[in-house]
């Protein structure tokens, strides 16, 4: 015990009374709380108590393997091992691959090589797309590959309009094997490098699901400057 109304088997009753106790005994508090396998109350110990054994603590964190307690250490815990840390982040990274992305954008320590392999392993674009906008290092050359394979033409389409590097012709490519008119529009308003004349027969070809986006590239400027440049190769 270690003080009034004190329940050793609750994580929640010993992380409160750690951080608003000024009798608590922290020696005596870590081992019950580790002893509940809590593993959101014993990141929230090691962010908030005036003391705390962060050697174990993340070495029972990664043991429970809760990607976004492992990842919330890494940003908040004053002292954490990222080396240690980033392999049980990938061991978990099926689980929730959202904190593979966040950790390599906040943490101050990561491999962004193995991160970005671990989300083209376990199949995601819409993470992969988000890492290659905000980490501080990114293979934009073996992004655009895994995008491009994945086929997903909504992050195809992002790719190609905020990274700051892209393969366009790959990207085209898989565009057009999607068969998605809408984000084949899109991406004649903004990608850098574009077949406009290409994406224009594919639109004509498509009848039905094209003409919407027939239309709106006939009332798009840059597609109408494309397209007048085409035409006039037809005459």
């Amino acid at each position: 015990m270690t003080g009034p109304g004190y329940n050793t088997s609750n994580p929640e009753i010993i992380y409160n009374a750690g951080k608003n106790s000024p009798s608590f005994d922290f020696s005596q508090g870590m081992e019950d709380l580790f002893r509940t396998g809590s593993s959101r109350y014993i990141y929230l110990a090691g962010k908030d108590w005036n003391e705390f054994d962060f050697t174990r603590g993340q070495e029972l964190l990664e043991k429970l393997l809760i990607p976004e307690y492992i990842y919330d250490g890494g940003v908040y815990w004053p002292q954490f091992n990222f080396n240690s840390g980033f392999t049980a982040l990938m061991k978990a990274a099926g689980t929730d691959p959202e904190y593979v992305y966040r950790a390599g954008r906040f943490w101050r320590e990561y491999d962004y090589d193995r991160g970005l392999e671990k989300l083209i392993e376990i199949h995601q674009p819409r993470f992969i797309f988000y890492a290659g906008k905000e980490w501080r290092t990114f293979n934009h050359e073996r992004g655009s590959e895994a995008i491009c394979l994945e086929g997903d033409p909504e992050f195809i389409f992002y790719a190609g309009s905020h990274w700051r590097g892209f393969n366009y012709t790959a990207g085209f490519e898989a565009l057009l094997k999607a068969r998605d008119p809408e984000y084949l529009y899109k991406a004649g308003t903004l990608w850098r490098d574009f077949d406009f004349s290409r994406a224009w027969l594919f639109l004509e070809k498509d009848v039905t699901a094209g003409a919407l986006w027939r239309a709106r590239a006939m009332n798009n400027e840059r597609w109408m400057n494309a397209l007048k440049v085409f035409w006039k190769t037809l005459w």
